[in-house]
């Protein structure tokens, strides 16, 4: 039997203005869900895939936006 992973998403979230946002910066910021969870969410609510820049990984800010909006969550940009 799979046990039905629960993980409530913050009322309001703060990204960055700049086109893309660290991988990290951005877990913290949704309120720092495992990466178990976030492969869940890609593969059952089409959660972005984030890319790979050398050691680094990004998600294109727009796209997770969007998605955060799709998901109820009322989403503010802002510049560093």
């Amino acid at each position: 039997m799979m046990r039905d992973i629960q993980f409530a998403l913050p009322g309001r979230v703060t990204l960055p203005a700049a086109p893309i946002v660290d991988h990290q910066q951005l877990r913290l910021a949704i309120g720092d869900p495992s990466r178990q969870l976030l492969r869940l969410w890609r593969t059952q609510r089409s959660f972005p895939r984030p890319f790979r820049d050398g050691n680094s990984t990004f998600c294109v800010t727009a796209e997770i936006e969007k998605w955060l909006i799709e998901q109820g969550v009322e989403v503010s940009r802002h510049d560093p």
